[in-house]
């Protein structure tokens, strides 16, 4: 490309920075200090240049999807409704296909689609976690979880330094990662930002009657005066107690670019030039039923056969906003039709020309009473009571699905003060491969199809079975490993939420260790004081009478757990008290809502538990053999050992599948569990280009049972530990 061509690029990149800053009514240029910061991290990481560039582009584009969305509520004052934050989580994977459109790089596309995913996998829209999410994307989370602090917005004042590099630091584990937010800290101090004035700060705002806290100030201060005291004492208790000074503070070894390949011929999009995916925020995690950029290819299904309704198609924004509506679909263009059971061929590398045309399959008309016209009584409120306990504890206040930290920056500094960029930050934890889960792939092409009940031999987190709770859906959930089957129940069979009177219960002398250590294997993982923590946890959680709130009171100690891996030595003086953390997880579980009455979890090996399961639809997510264990999955071990007091994993199926060494022991495996599934009519298999098979063989071995009537494919191979996806649909003849 000639000199005068990146100009002109670079120029309109700008412009269009900058038009976005002004519908968001930025007084600063936000998308631009972003880029700046975002670049001096890339470089201190010692990343690549065309890494940087896409990262650069990216952040200058990265809420685009939110100016072409153009909702009403977005300049709203007020705390948004549910279906409001639901429908924001559309708005990274809409600037996916935005940049894809304007020709971005394939990389500043997918950084896009993740700057909203958080450190512990509760952002959106995969709900990617930990390594998973490429470094590119953490660093735009981090960079612009700061500069959202200190600028104002409709529901908030603007935050002054001071504030919100604390914010920034609490956020370290949960939000972010603890590398990045520990570079980033010391950029702004070398830049002296941390030392630079303050602003004049502005009047206190009026609090909004949706922000005010319950008015039990007394048993408030109570609370947390009782857990400070809880935390003093575990101080002392450490040093006192020799069983504790010996701690080993041992840390475990460390796409969406979606393709419909068979389309029903009832195209539920229309054309759209580029292929993308779907993003996510960084706010509590729940997302307005989003749809992933799905490349669909047709194949001459008829419309009966297939019964996907049409969903509406999207208005083009105007220049005055258009009435926030919940159920929009991304128009999207079809790609060459393949022929059953045919597989996409490898994508091209020119991002001006993708492979395939990615969208977001929003979800279908069918749902929109549903969710629309349901009511405030049963949308799920925010739990007023264990947030205002932790308000001593928090720097901002902590509302599940609160507004994403979108603010302009009122002082740009960046570009003024020499910093040495030398890449002398290289202990961050890169992005091999482990099995990447894109739960905004999966939506979209589960809500092409009409049904009402679905069973889930490998349901891992729950997260997918959480997002079809929202549609009202019959969910059988299984997994064979103990944690992932209490995540399950805490996700899709609970009704009520613990309340403070449990945290309180749970937490009843947490810091205080026994006379011995009784599971002694969460040594391998953790400090002496934190594995006394997590055992006095699972003690008080036994003393719960209801089997739901057990499994809550797991999933919020899988959480905390989780948390306290995140830190290493260089990073350690960010992390805070496993108790104040387990609060702060505690005022932001959601179980969601809608709950069917028959949605069951079970804890079975997949081919007895799809024997059993009379369903509409198989989600059969194959788990993919000889796959090397991190990120996310690396937590897997642990969590197991906790819930179960031991280490031992032999009834663990979906272990016994990922260590098989010969491709005809896996293919034996899969065939197996098809052939348990004869008596459900539809099939959806997911699988990926990984290990001993490849998505071609898994496809005539689906073909050897029934016909293959859509295969979908999600590419996400430009990023480190990205590869592509599929979801290959099989029906009854």
């Amino acid at each position: 490309m000639s000199k005068a061509q990146e100009k002109s690029r670079e120029e309109t990149i700008n412009h269009l920075a900058s038009r976005i800053d002004k519908f968001e009514k930025y007084s600063g240029q936000h998308s631009q200090a972003m880029s700046e910061l975002a670049a001096h991290l890339a470089r201190r990481f010692g990343l690549a240049e065309s890494d940087i560039e896409a990262i650069c582009e990216a952040a200058l584009l990265h809420d685009i999807g939110l100016q072409t969305m153009m909702p009403v509520y977005h300049a709203s004052p007020n705390a948004l409704r549910f279906e409001e934050r639901l429908d924001l989580w559309r708005h990274p994977i809409i600037g996916e296909q935005e940049t894809a459109k304007r020709e971005a790089s394939r990389h500043a596309q997918l950084l896009v689609r993740w700057h909203h995913e958080w450190w512990n996998g509760y952002g959106y829209p995969d709900m990617l976690a930990y390594e998973d999410i490429p470094i590119g994307a953490r660093i735009l989370r981090a960079v612009e979880l700061y500069n959202a602090l200190l600028g104002k917005r409709p529901y908030r004042s603007a935050h002054t330094k001071k504030e919100a590099v604390e914010i920034l630091k609490a956020s370290a584990g949960i939000e972010c990662d603890p590398y990045v937010v520990h570079a980033l800290l010391a950029l702004l101090d070398e830049m002296g930002e941390l030392q630079a004035p303050e602003p004049i700060s502005e009047p206190p705002q009026p609090m909004l009657e949706a922000d005010a806290q319950p008015s039990a100030e007394n048993q408030i201060e109570a609370t947390a005066q009782s857990l400070e005291n809880q935390i003093e004492a575990a101080d002392q208790i450490n040093v006192e107690n020799p069983e504790t000074t010996a701690a080993a503070n041992v840390q475990p070894p460390a796409n969406e670019q979606s393709q419909v390949v068979f389309q029903p011929t009832n195209e539920a999009f229309t054309n759209q030039p580029t292929g993308n995916q779907t993003t996510a925020s960084p706010v509590e995690p729940q997302s307005r039923f989003f749809s992933d950029p799905t490349t669909l290819s047709t194949e001459s299904v008829s419309p009966s056969s297939t019964n996907a309704p049409n969903p509406p198609a999207i208005e083009s924004p105007t220049s005055q906003p258009a009435p926030p509506t919940v159920w929009q679909s991304l128009n999207e263009s079809t790609p060459q039709s393949l022929s059953p059971g045919e597989l996409p061929q490898a994508p091209s590398n020119s991002p001006s020309a993708p492979e395939t045309v990615s969208s977001e399959v929003v979800p279908n008309s069918d749902t929109t009473s549903q969710v629309d016209a349901s009511t405030s009584a049963e949308t799920p409120q925010p739990n007023l009571a264990l947030q205002a306990a932790l308000s001593k504890y928090e720097t901002t206040p902590l509302m599940p699905f609160s507004p994403p930290t979108i603010a302009p920056v009122e002082q740009t500094t960046t570009s003024i003060i020499e910093v040495d960029d030398s890449p002398t930050w290289l202990n961050w934890t890169g992005g091999s491969y482990n099995k990447k889960s894109l739960l905004g792939f999966q939506v979209s092409v589960l809500r092409q199809f009409q049904f009402d009940s679905i069973a889930i031999p490998f349901s891992g987190e729950a997260k997918l079975d959480w997002y079809l709770k929202l549609f009202r859906k019959r969910i059988l959930s299984n997994d064979s490993r103990a944690w992932a089957a209490l995540a399950a129940r805490a996700t899709i069979e609970s009704t009520e939420a613990l309340t403070e009177d449990h945290i309180n219960q749970l937490l009843e002398d947490i810091y205080i260790p026994g006379a011995r250590l009784t599971n002694k294997q969460l040594l391998g993982w953790f400090r002496e004081t934190d594995a006394w923590w997590l055992e006095n946890l699972h003690r008080n959680i036994q003393i719960l009478a209801d089997e739901k709130l057990r499994a809550q009171a797991y999933l919020l100690g899988m959480q905390t757990g989780d948390y306290a891996l995140s830190f290493n030595e260089e990073t350690l003086d960010y992390r805070r008290p496993l108790a104040t953390v387990f609060w702060r997880l505690a005022g932001r579980l959601n179980i969601g809502a809608y709950r069917h009455p028959q949605n069951r979890c079970f804890n079975l090996a997949p081919q007895d538990f799809i024997k059993q399961s009379q369903v509409d639809l198989l989600y059969l997510d194959l788990p993919a053999a000889r796959a090397e264990v991190a990120g996310n999955e690396a937590r897997s071990e642990w969590r197991e050992c906790w819930v179960t007091g031991t280490s031992d994993t032999t009834g663990d199926a979906t272990r016994a599948i990922t260590s098989l060494q010969s491709k005809q022991a896996y293919l034996l495996k899969v065939e197996e569990m098809l052939s348990a599934a004869a008596h459900i009519k539809r099939w959806a298999v997911g699988c990926q280009d990984i290990g001993l098979t490849s998505a071609r063989e898994i496809s005539e071995l689906i073909k050897a049972h029934r016909p293959i009537r859509a295969t979908y494919s999600k590419d996400v191979a430009e990023v480190a530990g990205g590869l592509r996806s599929y979801i290959i649909i099989a029906e009854k003849a």
